[in-house]
């Protein structure tokens, strides 16, 4: 049985696959810094480069521009 007006997804689950969430690659994002040592007037984000989803874990991979 042949079905074009579904995805793969869809028809696995049930449900269609929420777009919305994805990134697009190579954009500007913020890294929430949780150091424990960060003074009261610091930045507690760290800018960055999204790369990519980690294989291994639910996070993005990302490349932190310092300045």
């Amino acid at each position: 049985m042949l079905n074009n007006d579904k995805t793969r997804y869809e028809l696995w689950y049930g449900k269609p696959i929420i777009v919305n969430q994805f990134k697009v690659f190579s954009s500007k994002c913020d890294i929430k810094n949780n150091d424990d040592n960060i003074g009261k007037f610091e930045t507690r984000v760290d800018e960055g480069t999204f790369l990519g989803y980690s294989t291994k874990s639910k996070g993005y991979i990302y490349f932190i521009i310092k300045v």
